[in-house]
């Protein structure tokens, strides 16, 4: 689904968090390859959350 929203020009911009219980490396490799801008794994901790949600935004519209 990453890779397919990634792709389309009317979604390729928004900013994909997975938030997963998927904690093997090779998971979060492909999440990434695929086009995820964040990868984090549950549980997640709030203030975790928040940081990489305001990083991810600072990164793209600065």
């Amino acid at each position: 689904m990453c890779q397919r929203l990634k792709g389309h020009p009317d979604t390729g911009h928004i900013p994909i968090i997975m938030v997963t219980a998927l904690t093997a490396t090779p998971n979060k490799v492909k999440g990434l390859m695929y086009g995820a801008d964040e990868y984090l794994v549950m549980p997640v901790d709030i203030r975790h959350l928040q940081e990489t949600v305001g990083r991810v935004l600072e990164k793209l519209y600065g």
